[in-house]
Formats: C-alpha cells, sequence, structure tokens
C-alpha cells in the first residue's frame, strides 16, 4: 500500500469571472520538490469539484508528461448542470 508513504496533501480553491472562466493547462505535481531539483512527484489521486450553479469549463485529463512533452490520450470531464 502507497498509504505509509504519504506526507503531504494540497488544496486550493479559487472563482473565476466570466469573463476569465478557464484555469491555465498545469500538471499536479509536487513543485517544492521539482524546484529543489528532487525530481517529479505526482499525487496519487487528483479530483475536480465544481460548486455553483454558473457554467463551468470541463476538465481535461491527458497522458502528457513533463519529459515527453505532448501525450497520446485525452479525456474531458464537464460537469454537469447544476
Amino acid at each position: 500500500s502507497a498509504a505509509p508513504r504519504l506526507r503531504t496533501v494540497e488544496w486550493w480553491a479559487h472563482t473565476r469571472s466570466s469573463r476569465r472562466a478557464h484555469h491555465q493547462l498545469h500538471f499536479d505535481l509536487d513543485e517544492a520538490t521539482l524546484l529543489s531539483g528532487g525530481g517529479t512527484r505526482h499525487p496519487l489521486v487528483s479530483s475536480v469539484l465544481y460548486l455553483g450553479g454558473r457554467k463551468a469549463a470541463p476538465t481535461m485529463v491527458t497522458t502528457q508528461t513533463l519529459a515527453s512533452g505532448s501525450g497520446d490520450a485525452a479525456a474531458e470531464a464537464t460537469p454537469l448542470p447544476a
């Protein structure tokens, strides 16, 4: 089990105006470890929760890696209307 190796958790929240509704593409990873030269460490689990009644942009998950620079598959998750 990976549970004994777990050390940290990260969460964050934000809102966007309707004129700036999108979030830039990014990798979920431990940025402090990456910036200190320790390589890439990705979370065991990532999730997205949409709250509120406004139309939200879909979330895209890809097979892209920092090393490859591109991926060969992608999936889109569109939030259901409130």
